[in-house]
């Protein structure tokens, strides 16, 4: 939305007490989330300026959003590219010429949307409530975005959806097919490939494997697993065991031997007992990934898991929680102090502190210098050192 503001003469103000009109775009993924939405979209209520929102809050918690913003305009998911006509409709038009970026998009990074929507069932996310049903994006539009990005000087293309296995699959295209064609754009470039269900992806699992063999590809494979129950993840209505994740988490490591596995676990699911956290544990110690996510589970207003028995009790969710962050961080420290010691190819990507630089391995392994060096170069890097979550490294 900023680019395409930026595209149609308007400016990007600093802050939003400079702007004529504020725009934002949400998440209600859990309740956290929500609440510091909600808080953030009444600060900017206050400023007393028009206000955009778009996001899943835009699609299905409209009411929550209007108590604290009365004045709030809704810009629907799938109408975010029509930003200019909303801001025109507020008297808000800019010139004929497009303007450059403001400094605030020159990153080497950007998300490129290639889906909305899922084929899943999960009973507790309300994010399929509010994208609705698989609509993949045709395979040139993608290909000319990222044509686009890619001239424009981006360097890392994230291409994302809520299931980017499950591309193309309502269209008769598929991610594999998808990943083939950006590979072939020329340019300096890597690309990233966002969340897959395990579901999914066991349909095309061969044929992504030869797309993630391509040079430009980062190895880099984000599977959550939510559980390695079977028992909750038929409650979950997930669509696979855990069994068939770990099969593919091996296909994919005898494919790739040094890919990286980012997965996500849900702890305190309705009827989780001890031992089916148990298995969680026992399957995250197995498989070894390379990133843990782990989310609380938070019941949303109107998923089915809203209205499960089996309420765990906080004390033991926060618990169960801490238990896997002190099992996430062994791995990551164990696995992260393999690679000291070895020459890798990285790509500098951002400035997180002054006077350091963060750049990624082709394995999408985040690797500090100590020392600003300029984005969007690719580097040949010795790593000295190792953290649970990410290397550090010097220029050889």
């Amino acid at each position: 939305m900023a680019e395409k503001v930026c595209e149609g003469g308007l400016e990007l103000a600093e802050t939003p007490d400079k702007s004529d009109c504020i725009v934002i775009s949400t998440c209600t993924v859990i309740e956290t989330t929500e609440r510091k939405m909600l808080k953030r979209i009444s600060e900017l209520a206050g400023l007393r300026k028009p206000i955009i929102v778009s996001g899943c809050m835009a699609e299905i918690q409209r009411d929550k959003v209007l108590s604290v913003a009365p004045q709030a305009i809704f810009l629907p998911i799938g109408r975010i590219e029509r930003i200019n006509e909303f801001l025109a409709r507020l008297g808000m038009r800019g010139s004929d010429s497009p303007l450059p970026p403001s400094p605030s998009l020159r990153n080497v990074d950007i998300a490129i949307p290639i889906a909305q929507g899922c084929l899943g069932g999960c009973t507790y996310c309300i994010t399929r409530l509010a994208r609705g049903e698989l609509r993949s994006r045709p395979v040139e539009d993608v290909r000319e975005d990222v044509r686009r990005a890619v001239d424009r000087g981006y360097k890392e293309i994230r291409v994302c959806a809520q299931d980017t296995a499950a591309f193309g699959i309502d269209g008769g295209s598929s991610l594999p097919e998808l990943v083939g064609v950006l590979a072939q754009l020329p340019g300096d470039f890597r690309i990233r490939v966002g969340m897959m269900n395990p579901s999914t992806l066991v349909r095309i699992k061969n044929d992504l494997h030869g797309a993630f063999a391509h040079e430009r590809v980062f190895r880099f494979l984000h599977l959550p697993v939510q559980s390695g129950s079977d028992r909750v993840l038929a409650l979950m209505r997930r669509g696979y065991t855990s069994g068939i994740f770990e099969d593919l988490v091996g296909e994919f490591r005898r494919a790739h031997p040094d890919i990286t596995l980012s997965t996500d676990i849900i702890v305190g699911f309705p009827g989780e007992a001890e031992n089916d956290f148990q298995m969680s544990y026992d399957l995250i110690r197995r498989i070894e990934p390379d990133s843990l996510n782990i989310t609380r589970f938070s019941a949303r207003e109107g998923t089915s898991a809203s209205e499960l028995d089996g309420k765990v009790e906080g004390r033991k969710v926060k618990k169960r929680s801490r238990i896997l962050t002190k099992l996430r961080s062994e791995i990551g420290k164990r696995k992260n102090e393999r690679i000291v010691g070895s020459s890798q190819p990285v790509l500098l990507t951002e400035t997180v502190k002054k006077g350091s630089t963060v750049g990624r391995t082709m394995n999408y392994k985040p690797v500090v210098f100590r020392e600003e060096l300029p984005l969007g170069t690719f580097v040949e890097a010795r790593i000295t050192g190792a953290e649970d979550a990410y290397l550090w490294g010097e220029l050889l």
